[in-house]
């Protein structure tokens, strides 16, 4: 009560602060104080090395995807943390993300990120398809295949697409007097089947990564396919899925990179993804957003054909087979 008096303060509100100090804070108060006074958020306390990492991690991403939202930031910061098996804070835990007071805490000590810190909004710049992002997608491209003396055989890119059950019926040919032809179509609702393809600058092809949308997965789904397709969206899950199917087919090493050409999507970007491109030799090089269809026309030069054949095969097996369906389900 005496001190409470000498310094003007409540005396419930000292009582109630001392409650809170552990032994071991009033011990060493003197040479290492670490109270706060009022509320302390819960916070994320990382060595000076894995900080540093995990702001390379981030430089990175923001670099490579032409800017970096702050939800992505955020969820690049806790994936770090329990690849690290560093202590959560509880709050991170329901969403996966850090928290907003975090990386604007994380921005100020780090304001060498090519990122704005104010608000934690507008991370990283302009984005979209302009010449500016093209042509900084070209000199660093430039600047990667210069450095690591890449040939040819070493420059891959991958894109993927969307192949429906219920398939487009090809033209039927019909003279003009005729009436409009009819054709066989599956009457099972269309079911979008992702198809992954990657293909090098020589030519070579590796097999197709295919994703089929269910949870509950059928093994015959996979007669004469690839033995690493797998079930569900290409997220962040199915494209480190994706990678190790093209190490795998590629041969791709630290002892022999090489450079893998992809879409903008955020939904490829995670921690565990930068680190096994990094460990396995793989120089990840997304376009500037919403261009790969201008820079690499891969869906009319190969997705379309392919499609063209899928259908034409679709048509070919309902005429022998009018009674089934093609259903993955």
């Amino acid at each position: 009560m005496d001190t409470a008096k000498d310094f003007s303060t409540n005396y419930h509100t000292i009582t109630h602060l001392c409650d809170h100090i552990s032994v071991h804070e009033i011990q060493a108060v003197e040479a290492n104080p670490t109270y706060r006074e009022g509320h302390a958020a819960e916070r994320l306390e990382l060595s000076g090395d894995l900080e540093k990492e995990l702001a390379s991690c981030i430089f990175t991403a923001a670099s490579n995807y032409f800017g970096l939202s702050p939800e992505k930031a955020r969820r690049l910061a806790y994936q770090f943390a329990v690849k690290h098996q560093q202590p959560v804070p509880s709050s991170w835990q329901k969403d996966k993300l850090a928290s907003e007071d975090w990386l604007s805490a994380f921005l100020k000590q780090h304001p060498t990120l090519p990122m704005s810190s104010s608000h934690a909004s507008a991370l990283g710049g302009s984005c979209g398809f302009n010449k500016n992002n093209v042509h900084l997608f070209f000199r660093n491209l430039d600047d990667v295949l210069k450095r690591h003396r890449f040939g040819p055989e070493a420059m891959w890119y991958m894109d993927e697409t969307g192949v429906t059950e219920g398939e487009k019926p090809l033209r039927v040919g019909t003279r003009r007097d005729f009436q409009k032809e009819a054709a066989i179509t599956s009457a099972e609702q269309r079911c979008l089947v992702t198809v992954a393809c990657s293909i090098s600058a020589t030519g070579i092809a590796i097999p197709p990564y295919f994703v089929f949308p269910r949870k509950t997965f059928r093994q015959d789904l996979l007669t004469s396919a690839p033995v690493d397709s797998g079930g569900g969206w290409l997220q962040e899950e199915q494209f480190l899925d994706f990678l190790r199917h093209f190490v795998r087919h590629s041969k791709c090493s630290p002892e022999k990179p090489c450079v893998l050409l992809t879409d903008n999507h955020g939904s490829y970007l995670s921690i565990e993804t930068l680190h096994f491109a990094i460990g396995n030799g793989i120089v990840w090089m997304p376009f500037p957003p919403d261009s790969p269809h201008l820079l690499l026309p891969m869906e009319r030069y190969v997705y379309g054909p392919i499609k063209t054949h899928i259908n034409a095969a679709i048509d070919g097996w309902l005429l022998a087979s009018p009674r089934k369906n093609n259903d993955t389900s």
